[in-house]
């Protein structure tokens, strides 16, 4: 299993774009599962067509994609996962990432850790309107990401992918949970 989590970069001594390329794909052992949830671009969508014409005992995961919202109708049909690049937009994801640049901050100004952001309270003084998953609680209970990948693998085949990812990304804020 190689799971990508890279930056895109163009430049530099060791530049990410296209970083797993037709050649890296080819030396692939036979039923490697391939997941890119990094950056499109760092994956070579060109590559992984061509070598999904010459073998198919590759299993590719992908969240990401170069040119997103406007993805590759090809690829995410041929893909075993594929999931619109939302993370992101969700109230967790935004908690995340906080909390680490916040932990950051405390640990290189070595100051006092005080609260944690994922125990922080709204603005208006309220509880969040929803706790944070714990790993334990079972992701797949919570996330079908099968159904996921369906729901994208569909919107993309009916053209109607910008529209799905806006609607995708809208239904993981706040207002929209129940």
């Amino acid at each position: 299993m190689i799971s990508v989590h890279t930056p895109l970069t163009n430049s530099g001594d060791f530049p990410t774009r296209d970083l797993i390329d037709e050649d890296f794909l080819q030396r692939l052992p036979e039923n490697t599962l391939l997941i890119n949830s990094c950056r499109g671009g760092v994956v070579n969508e060109n590559a992984v067509l061509d070598v999904l014409k010459k073998r198919n005992d590759i299993l590719y995961v992908f969240d990401v994609w170069t040119n997103e919202p406007n993805v590759s109708t090809e690829l995410v049909s041929k893909v075993h996962l594929a999931t619109p690049h939302i993370a992101g937009y969700s109230m967790e994801s935004k908690l995340a990432a906080v909390s680490s640049l916040r932990d950051g901050f405390v640990d290189y100004f070595q100051l006092d850790s005080g609260t944690n952001v994922s125990n922080a309270k709204l603005r208006n003084g309220e509880e969040q309107p929803y706790q944070i998953k714990n790993v334990d609680q079972g992701l797949e209970s919570s996330f079908d990401i099968e159904k996921l990948s369906y729901k994208f693998k569909h919107a993309v085949t009916e053209k109607n992918v910008v529209a799905y990812f806006d609607q995708a990304r809208k239904d993981l804020l706040p207002a929209q949970r129940n």
